[in-house]
């Protein structure tokens, strides 16, 4: 599990350390530097994918195109040294990789790793087999899916979108697959497929099945819903947030515990109530084995993890919140402490206060 992310001169940050724990929360301003974070891991990720060392970074890949090296340095340090450090608990040693002189580099730059960098990509999770992770850019309904081609890049549902969640699903329910995180299991139910269907419904707030229909070894599926009122209905005229959500609850029900998983804007075209639920949901995985790390904009899902502490779902000393910002140029993080009681340790101007200022200029 990682315990520590420092950054370096990397993108906007010349130094900056986030503390990680089993769930992480990256809270921001627009180009504060939340997805900076993000990137550095997705950076290591994609330049380690399909190799045994690592001694380029691969700037311009499919998880993450940071175009070149000159874009990925930041300007404003007196070295153009770019360093990105990992402290994971599978390791002995913390692992980096860096890019000695930025300034100078191409697109796939030349770099140097710590020592342990072998050792870290056989057993870090951040290189592992359960490794996911899932762009603000997800899943959208369709008439029917593509498999598409396997690609080195690609995590445990396929691409950044999420791509092959469909045929995940139909995977599950062909082998009668078991969650295996046990604080996910609702009502009784073991199943993945019978857990997605009261996931599903329990965040949206209506009763709903999902079901995959396809060839898991065929290149096309289809996806349908059904409510109580109707029968199957295509993802066409379904809610957009059911599909949205898909990748996010099949890759979390379907995760190993020590699995890690990386989310931006989890609240994407939910409700309110329903981003709430999704906080819910994701300190539930979290407090059960899970590692995961969220960029968000969203109060509501704050608010919901939140509430899981109050009601003991997930331990305060689980949850790290960061707020990122941009103060004239200079990028820092403040982190948040969240307490037993659901309340946080401090409230920094411009950290979700936006209702509170509104309400101001309206009652005055």
């Amino acid at each position: 599990m990682i315990r520590n992310i420092e950054l370096t001169n990397f993108k906007c940050f010349e130094q900056v350390a986030l503390r990680i724990r089993p769930l992480t929360i990256v809270a921001g301003g627009n180009a504060a530097g939340k997805s900076s974070v993000i990137q550095a891991l997705l950076l290591l990720r994609q330049s380690a994918a399909g190799r045994e060392s690592v001694d380029t970074l691969r700037l311009d890949d499919k998880l993450v195109n940071l175009v070149s090296s000159e874009q990925a340095w930041f300007a404003g340090s007196d070295t153009a040294n770019v360093r990105i450090t990992v402290c994971d608990d599978t390791l002995e040693e913390d692992f980096f990789a860096e890019i000695p002189d930025a300034s100078q580099a191409d697109k796939q730059p030349a770099c140097v790793t710590s020592d342990n960098i072998t050792d870290a990509l056989r057993r870090a999770p951040l290189f592992g087999d359960g490794f996911l992770y899932l762009n603000a850019n997800r899943l959208t309904p369709q008439p029917e899916y593509l498999k598409g081609n396997t690609d080195p890049n690609d995590s445990r549902l396929g691409d950044r979108t999420g791509h092959r969640t469909v045929f995940r699903l139909q995977e599950a329910l062909d082998h009668n697959e078991d969650v295996k995180i046990e604080a996910l299991k609702r009502d009784g139910k073991s199943g993945v497929p019978a857990n997605v269907n009261a996931w599903t419904s329990y965040i949206m707030g209506s009763s709903v099945a999902v079901n995959a229909d396809g060839n898991p070894s065929g290149g096309k599926a289809t996806l349908t819903f059904n409510t109580p009122s109707s029968g199957p209905v295509s993802a066409l005229n379904m809610a957009f947030g059911n599909t949205y959500i898909l990748p996010i609850i099949l890759g979390v029900l379907t995760a190993e515990p020590g699995s890690l998983i990386i989310v931006e804007n989890p609240e994407a075209h939910l409700h309110p109530k329903a981003q709430l639920r999704m906080g819910e949901f994701l300190a539930t995985a979290a407090q059960g084995g899970a590692q995961i790390l969220i960029e968000t904009h969203s109060d509501h899902l704050l608010n919901g993890v939140r509430v899981a502490a109050k009601k003991r779902v997930i331990e305060p000393e689980n949850v790290a919140i960061h707020f990122i910002e941009d103060t004239d140029g200079d990028h820092t993080a403040t982190e948040i402490s969240l307490r037993a009681d659901g309340s946080l340790d401090k409230w920094p101007a411009g950290f979700f206060d936006e209702w509170e200022n509104a309400l101001r200029d309206i009652i005055f």
